[in-house]
C-alpha cells in the first residue's frame, strides 16, 4: 500500500508540477502518515544519523546510532563529536540513564529529561530525535494552519520525494524521503535563510531483534 502510494505521488508530480504546489499539506500529511504506518509495522529498527546544528555562534557535528522499538524505547551510542563513546537510554520504566564510554562505561546515572548532556546543541532531547518522535513531531507541523507545503519529486536524486514546509516566522524545512525504502532520508532547517540543523540518515536495519533488556543499564 506504501509504496502504491509513493509510487502515485512520484507519477502525478512528475507529470504536473501545478499539481505538486496545488497538492500542499494534504499531500504532505498523507505521506507522513504512510511513512508512520510503516514504521508502526516494524518491532525494532535501528539507524545512524549525522547531524549538523548551529545556535547563535556555536556550531556542532555528530554521529550517532540509534535503537528504537516501538515509540517508548530508546537508545543511542555518540560515535562522533561531543561525548564521543558515551550511550544513553529511555527504559522501559520511562526513565533517562546514561554512562561514558571507556573505561567509566560501568558507571550509568539516571538523568532529568532536561540534562543538556542528553540533548543536542538545539536544545532536543536524544529521544525526541529518534525517528518515530521526529516523525510524529513533523507531520503535526506540516499539518498546522498557516504552514505552507510542497511536494515533488527530487531533480537531483532519482527515487526521492522532496517535502518543503514554510512556517510563519522565516522557517524553511527541507525533507527528503526514499520512495522505495519508504523511509526519511535527509533534512535541513533554515531560520532566516541561515542553516540551523542539517542530518542524514544511513544504515536503516529494520525488525533486528531486540529486548526490552537492551534498553537497560
Amino acid at each position: 500500500m506504501i509504496l502504491t502510494t509513493f509510487r502515485t505521488v512520484l507519477l502525478a508530480l512528475a507529470l504536473s508540477p501545478l499539481l505538486a504546489s496545488a497538492a500542499g499539506a494534504g499531500q504532505a500529511v498523507e505521506l507522513l502518515d504512510e511513512l508512520q504506518a510503516h514504521l508502526a509495522r516494524c518491532q525494532d529498527f535501528r539507524y545512524e544519523v549525522a547531524c549538523f546544528e548551529r545556535k547563535g555562534d556555536q556550531q556542532e557535528e555528530r554521529r550517532s546510532r540509534f535503537f528504537v522499538k516501538g515509540e517508548r524505547l530508546v537508545r543511542v551510542r555518540v560515535l562522533q563529536g561531543r561525548d564521543r563513546g558515551s550511550e544513553a537510554v529511555l527504559d522501559p520504566q520511562s526513565r533517562v540513564r546514561a554512562r561514558k564510554g571507556g573505561l567509566l562505561r560501568s558507571l550509568a546515572r539516571t538523568l532529568r529529561p532536561d540534562d543538556s548532556r542528553v540533548c543536542s546543541l538545539r536544545g532536543t532531547p536524544f529521544w525526541e530525535a529518534a525517528y518515530p518522535h521526529f516523525l510524529k513531531a513533523l507531520r503535526a507541523r506540516a499539518a498546522q494552519p498557516g504552514v505552507e507545503c510542497d511536494v515533488r519529486p527530487d531533480r537531483n536524486e532519482s527515487g526521492l520525494i522532496l517535502v518543503t514546509l514554510r512556517r510563519p516566522g522565516k522557517i524553511h524545512e527541507r525533507y527528503w524521503i526514499d520512495a522505495q525504502q519508504r523511509h526519511l532520508v535527509k533534512g535541513e532547517v533554515f531560520e532566516d535563510d541561515l542553516l540551523v540543523q542539517r542530518f542524514t540518515i544511513s544504515d536503516i536495519q529494520e525488525n533486528v531483534g531486540l529486548n526490552d533488556r537492551f534498553f537497560s543499564f
